[in-house]
């Protein structure tokens, strides 16, 4: 396991960067009409999404599939390659971690996007181009619809917040950090600070 080139964390700094923002942009450029993908309509050139024909598949398929959760992509995408910009002269991660990881963040989105179709499931975009607008896509409706709201009713929304949480928690490992840091790098202070104190107690008088 030997630390990452300084050349090779940059240059996935730089793609993963790239990356992130030709997806942001994709997503928050275009138009409704330009849905070739969930309506079947045919790009007309020029093409109003900013990143081409390839950003306007790309928006149409992400809103298709998530809904308004896309937006959670881009911005983890960029989030990883600063970390591997960051974290540029640790060790590199075991697979299994990695993959974990990875299936964590899924798992997240997955739950996030049912969360986000039981309090949204339905937006009207624009009268006569696209009725209804899933905002949690496909998968957010077919999780919430089909197997949680069926089996849970309204307590699913306890479930989704608990199972998103968890996910957070490892993808990230942010949270279990501070806690690990919090227990373990704070009692050394204070039992230094008791010490003191009972050192300056101890001290005679000086008269």
């Amino acid at each position: 396991n030997n630390p990452r080139s300084k050349l090779a964390s940059e240059s996935i700094f730089i793609l993963l960067l790239t990356i992130g923002a030709v997806f942001f942009v994709s997503l928050i450029t275009g138009s409704a009409s330009e849905d070739p993908w969930t309506g079947g309509a045919e790009l007309s050139k020029p093409v109003e999404n900013s990143a081409g024909i390839f950003g306007a598949y790309l928006r149409d398929i992400s809103f298709g599939v998530l809904g308004y959760v896309s937006y959670v992509v881009p911005i983890s995408i960029i989030w990883l390659g600063y970390n591997f910009h960051r974290d540029a002269n640790k060790e590199r991660q075991n697979q299994l971690t990695f993959l974990i990881r990875l299936i964590s963040y899924l798992v997240m989105l997955f739950f996030l996007a049912a969360l986000a179709h039981q309090y949204a499931p339905e937006i009207k975009v624009m009268d006569g181009l696209k009725e209804t607008f899933l905002a949690g896509g496909m998968i957010g409706k077919s999780m919430h619809e089909l197997l949680f709201y069926e089996l849970f009713g309204g307590s699913s929304t306890l479930i989704y917040i608990g199972i998103i949480r968890i996910t957070f928690n490892i993808a990230s490992s942010d949270s279990w950090k501070n806690i690990s840091n919090a227990i373990f790098k704070r009692r050394p202070r204070l039992e230094k600070s008791s010490k003191s104190k009972k050192k300056e107690k101890a001290k005679p008088e000086i008269i």
